[in-house]
Parts: C-alpha cells; sequence; structure tokens
C-alpha cells in the first residue's frame, strides 16, 4: 500500500507531502491541485508496473552509483510544458513510498528524458529482476479521470483487460463492464444511492 507521496516542483506544488492511510479522500476547490495528485499516482503506478521493461542506464551522483530507467512518451499521459512549478529551472520530482519499505522517484531534469529510480531500504536497486518481483503491482485510482467516450465500438478483451488501470480506462468504460462484469450490480447501486446529480 502506499504510504507517502511527495512532489517537489510539480505543476502547482512546490513542495508537498501527503500521508495515506487506508482510507483516502481528495476534496478541494477547482484548480487547487486534485488533478495533479491524481496523475502523480498514475504515473507511479504505470512506473511500478513497467518500469522494470524499460531502458535502464548508471550515473554517478556524487560517490554513488545510481541505476535509473528512462520513461517512455506512453507512460506520461499529462502535458510536460507545465510541469514545472513556477517555471523554475529545476528538476521536478515525484517520490512515492509503500508499507513494503519500497520506494519509487521520478524524475523530470530541466534538460533530457525523465527516468525513475526504484529503492528498497533506502538501497538502490540495480537488478531488474528485482523490481519485477518487488514492484510489480500497480496502484488503482478508481474513479480514473478522464472523459467518457459518447459511443465506444466493441474491442478485444485482451486490449481491455490491457487498460483495466490506465489513462485509458475511461474510454472502455462500457468494454470493461462487458467483459468484466463482477460487482457491477454493486458498483451500479453505489452510483444511485450516492451520485449528486447537477441540473
Amino acid at each position: 500500500m502506499i504510504t507517502e507521496l511527495r512532489l517537489q516542483n510539480f505543476k502547482c506544488f512546490e513542495d508537498y507531502t501527503i500521508r495515506f492511510d487506508k482510507f483516502n479522500l481528495i476534496v478541494g476547490r477547482n484548480n487547487s491541485g486534485k488533478s495533479t495528485i491524481i496523475d502523480a499516482l498514475k504515473l507511479v503506478s504505470v512506473l511500478r508496473r513497467y518500469g522494470p521493461y524499460r531502458q535502464f542506464f548508471k550515473f554517478k551522483d556524487g560517490e554513488d552509483t545510481i541505476a535509473a530507467c528512462y520513461l517512455e512518451e506512453r507512460d506520461v499521459d499529462f502535458p510536460l510544458i507545465n510541469i514545472r512549478y513556477n517555471y523554475k529551472d529545476e528538476e521536478s520530482i515525484i517520490h512515492a513510498k509503500f508499507t513494503d519499505d519500497n520506494e519509487v522517484k521520478i524524475i523530470f531534469p530541466p534538460e533530457g528524458k525523465p527516468y525513475a529510480i526504484f529503492l528498497k531500504d533506502n538501497k538502490h536497486i540495480f537488478n531488474k529482476l528485482f523490481i519485477r518481483r518487488d514492484f510489480q503491482h500497480s496502484i488503482g485510482v478508481i474513479p480514473p479521470v478522464g472523459t467518457f467516450e459518447e459511443f465506444e465500438k466493441l474491442s478485444e478483451k485482451k486490449y481491455v483487460q490491457s487498460v483495466l488501470i490506465s489513462h485509458l480506462t475511461p474510454r472502455n468504460f462500457r468494454n470493461i463492464w462487458y467483459y468484466f462484469p463482477d460487482d457491477f450490480d454493486e458498483f451500479k447501486d453505489l452510483i444511485e444511492r450516492t451520485a449528486l446529480v447537477i441540473q
């Protein structure tokens, strides 16, 4: 389970830390940063899931040798043009900690490609096999932030399964329930009891 998310020089946050419990609600006024937090959580989820399959490289940080993987364009589903708080010419950082003492640090340098670092017990992980073993779980963001399609064509089940927890989830909403109908009635009941309709 994720325990902490720190955002530094990231969009509307200069340096902001969120500490999570078992149940969490994110509320706030428009433009207060709710979607930015969701963007960060979704990106952490992508890196936990696909990071070990990305291109790795090593670099020196003082006396330490650090292994990192480059992010691919498809990993980031938000524009990078306004990623820096107040347009500071400094790196933007997303840092997530988990109950299993794993950490993911995602860095957007002022120049060059963004990259991610994986840590266990405050030590950098160099072995892709260890990362695959320890960082295989995703963070499910429910409901995913995005626009539902007005119409959906029936897609292949394998494709729909691959977008269950991604920025494409809202665009495949009907497909998901078509192939994975378990608990739909419970979901429907929850929405009917709690939805706020604005007219």
